[in-house]
């Protein structure tokens, strides 16, 4: 009897409505007799996305873990990783769909974490003109305010934090044990903030690797037509989440600050998108809206 093949590392994806992206962006990595799984969560949005996403899966040989929902993002996540632990992979790397790495990338980041098993580890994310979309980033606890990691602080007195982008994250099963996941309160963006730092609570170091290069578009799952406005679910959640996240991890006056300022933060939110798109939709407002409503209600889990 032949020996089964051990998987050196699980690549996982959260899908929703991006089968193209996946397709083109995946098709260059290792395959499973190279010891390299492919795990495809696919939070359910069509039933065409859904018969697209499974025939690219059978084909390609990847495995396919399916919800009749929605789930968000971190569930999703979850979700997939749930799986993968069946595989006994010795890493995982998520990635997003509209991320591109290389074999000799990920195999580098497989080695990071196996070099020290409660490494956290992301890789130098670039877009494809070479604009940084990750290079490490700081968030400032007195606000709320994020940066990159080689920004120049913008108060002197503040006290920042270290985080790792969920766009490209990199970890051993004992160390996915060890944190408990990503939180399911979250649904989209801030979550991967929450796992750093509940990461670090649980003893593990967040490694910026910048040797390692993913190819990343932002906003290539949540814009169409090159559009600059972003969608209302990235206002919401993002605004939401950001009162969610102080909830979380502040109490008393900090706390309270932090919160008294999500107008402006919410404002400077919504104007990532410009400000045309006020002229043209109601979508941006009802999001700020929303997204104040429900972070000043404190609802966990809400789904919009």
């Amino acid at each position: 009897m032949s020996k089964k093949k051990s998987i050196w590392c699980v690549v996982l994806v959260v899908n929703y409505g991006s089968h193209e992206l996946i397709a083109r962006n995946f098709s260059t990595l290792p395959c499973r007799e190279d010891g390299v799984a492919m795990v495809v969560v696919d939070n359910f949005s069509t039933e065409a996305e859904r018969r697209e996403i499974r025939a690219l899966c059978q084909t390609r040989g990847w495995d396919l873990v399916t919800s009749g929902i929605n789930l968000g993002f971190g569930t999703g996540v979850n979700l997939g990783v749930e799986h993968a632990l069946g595989l006994d992979p010795e890493t995982i790397v998520l990635l997003n769909p509209d991320a591109v790495i290389d074999a000799s990338g990920l195999r580098q980041l497989a080695d990071e974490v196996r070099g020290d098993q409660q490494r956290l580890v992301c890789p130098r994310i670039e877009d494809t003109a070479g604009k940084v979309f990750f290079a490490g980033a700081l968030l400032d606890m007195g606000n709320g305010d994020t940066l990159g990691a080689a920004s120049a602080r913008r108060r002197a007195d503040a006290d920042y934090r270290e985080w790792l982008t969920g766009a490209c994250l990199a970890f051993a099963p004992s160390l996915w044990r060890k944190v408990g996941g990503f939180s399911d309160d979250y649904f989209l963006y801030w979550e991967d903030i929450d796992f750093s730092f509940r990461a670090v609570q649980a003893g593990a170091e967040l490694r910026y690797a910048p040797h390692i290069l993913v190819i990343h578009d932002e906003g290539g799952t949540q814009q169409a037509g090159g559009q600059r406005a972003k969608s209302g679910l990235y206002y919401y959640y993002n605004i939401r989440n950001r009162m969610l996240f102080a909830r979380t991890w502040l109490s008393g006056a900090d706390q309270r600050r932090w919160i008294r300022g999500s107008l402006r933060a919410s404002w400077e939110i919504i104007l990532r998108g410009g400000r045309r798109q006020l002229l043209q939709s109601l979508k941006p407002w009802r999001a700020l809206f929303l997204g104040l409503y429900d972070g000043f209600r404190d609802v966990r889990g809400a789904q919009r």
